[in-house]
């Protein structure tokens, strides 16, 4: 169920959002087998923990608009497709009002819980808006989001295939913005029936655990398991739902690797395609699946209003299919790029297994 932590994050997601204003709960874990727990325990495939250290200088720039960025591809990835990370840019709206991100779940107020990603068409690309070290919230608008992702994009995609991490990208600066790639394992279902509303499965992605602590996932009758299998996430209005279950033995996994997954199945079967689909792949032993449907397809009209609005953060009232002729409303060259700003002994985002990171900023231009 929605964290009652997050009653601010709620409204702003139904303006966020073409979502469902439901008036019970929005996220339903399913038990299918008795002591399952309400909110599994878990942890991660990319690990964009908050771990940066910032130390403030003065800033000599003669621009207010100065957005420091770092490309590096042994971390963020390396051969991204230019055409792939451009579709982005269909899904980031340019609305200008500040937003407060928070961790979810974490108690701390804020209108959009963490983690939060928007992946390109083919779901190869993604940004991602991720709290500095230190910081328990972060303020920016979309628009701002937007402009430090398409400073990574036209300086580290464009013209290195790499991705990076952008940071001093306005509001209270306590936000970094990562453009990185992902491999989808997926598969979308190419039978005739439809796929669940992408609205429903907002629900699902946008408030699911997304813990980075590796447990012990399999089926009932396995020993020393920790997460028991299947089981299923169900949005409130009984339509989207999304199983995870196992081939085999148990396996360690982390819910941060299902969300993952999960997105990545709205993204590019439900959103792009209309239909539902399943990730496979997951997990140390790679024997971790999940399938995305509609758990009642013939529920007509939806079980729950659905709010508009012209302030999205992803453009979700946008067609299947999209084409990426949206990159042309963004501003050429937003910003005033500095790549002197960021120094790193290691990396800005920590990828999984590497705890050593220790990155410090300074403004010395």
């Amino acid at each position: 169920m929605l964290n009652s932590e997050f009653p601010v994050m709620w409204s702003t997601l139904t303006k966020i959002y073409p979502i469902l204003n439901l008036s019970a709960a929005a996220l339903l874990p399913l038990q299918r087998e008795a002591g399952f727990a309400q909110h599994p325990p878990s942890g991660p495939s990319v690990n964009l923990q908050p771990n940066i250290t910032i130390q403030t200088a003065n800033n000599t720039s003669s621009s207010e608009n100065v957005v420091s960025i770092n490309c590096d591809g042994g971390r963020f990835g390396g051969n991204l497709n230019v055409r792939s990370c451009r579709t982005i840019f269909n899904w980031v709206s340019m609305d200008e009002q500040q937003i407060t991100f928070s961790q979810r779940h974490s108690g701390i107020p804020g209108d959009l819980g963490l983690p939060w990603r928007v992946y390109s068409n083919d779901t190869t690309c993604f940004i991602q808006p991720v709290l500095i070290s230190g910081a328990t919230s972060g303020h920016a608008s979309q628009k701002q989001i937007g402009l430090a992702a398409l400073a990574l994009y036209q300086h580290c995609v464009v013209r290195g295939g790499v991705g990076g991490v952008a940071a001093d990208i306005g509001g209270d600066n306590n936000l970094l913005v990562v453009m990185a790639s992902y491999k989808p394992n997926i598969r979308c279902d190419r039978s005739q029936s439809p796929g669940p509303p992408f609205q429903s499965c907002v629900n699902i992605w946008s408030d699911m655990d997304t813990s980075q602590e590796r447990r012990i996932f399999g089926h009932v009758t396995d020993s020393g398991v920790q997460q028991e299998l299947p089981f299923d996430y169900l949005a409130g209005d009984a339509r989207c739902i999304a199983n995870i279950d196992i081939v085999g033995r148990p396996t360690m996994v982390a819910w941060y690797e299902i969300w993952e997954a999960i997105l990545a199945i709205a993204s590019l079967c439900v959103r792009g395609k209309g239909k539902g689909g399943k990730a496979t792949g997951l997990g140390l032993s790679r024997n971790i699946f999940v399938e995305m449907a509609d758990e009642n397809p013939d529920m007509q009209p939806p079980a729950a209003n659905i709010s508009l609005s012209n302030s999205s953060f992803l453009d979700t009232v946008s067609a299947p299919g999209a084409q990426d002729s949206s990159l042309e409303s963004w501003p050429n060259e937003p910003y005033e790029v500095s790549t002197s700003l960021i120094q790193s002994d290691s990396s800005l985002v920590t990828l999984l297994g590497d705890t050593s990171t220790n990155v410090s900023k300074s403004a010395t231009s």
